[in-house]
């Protein structure tokens, strides 16, 4: 197995000042995310961790995005646990993420186990 790591950080005011959040946040969450975000009081914030998470698990995994179908093949739970489906499913046994909040600035950091 070979281990494939990804890192990605996200500017907060990118998220804050959208005009159109929803239509945004519809291109890159699954149906599951999208629900699980609307009551939360830091929305934009969550929305970020999950942004540059899915990023962060893309760079490790190796496989880039090609469409939104990839943004929606990669779920992050509210707990930050990843989880895979359709073709991405078979690249990795494991991804171990982790994100983290400073200032007005989200770092995602992801670990994959590639096969």
């Amino acid at each position: 197995m070979i281990t494939g790591i990804g890192i990605d950080l996200v500017d907060l005011g990118r998220f804050e000042e959208l005009d159109d959040k929803d239509g945004f946040y519809r291109q890159f969450l699954t149906d599951r995310e999208y629900t699980a975000a609307q009551d939360l009081p830091r929305r934009d914030v969550h929305c970020a961790r999950v942004f540059a998470g899915k990023e962060a698990v893309l760079k490790a995994l190796g496989c880039g995005i090609e469409n939104t179908t990839c943004w929606r093949a990669v779920e992050i739970t509210p707990a930050m646990q990843v989880e895979l489906s359709g073709r991405l499913r078979a690249y990795a046994s494991k991804v171990h993420l982790s994100t983290s909040v400073a200032g007005k600035h989200v770092i995602a950091y992801a670990l994959a186990l590639v096969r």
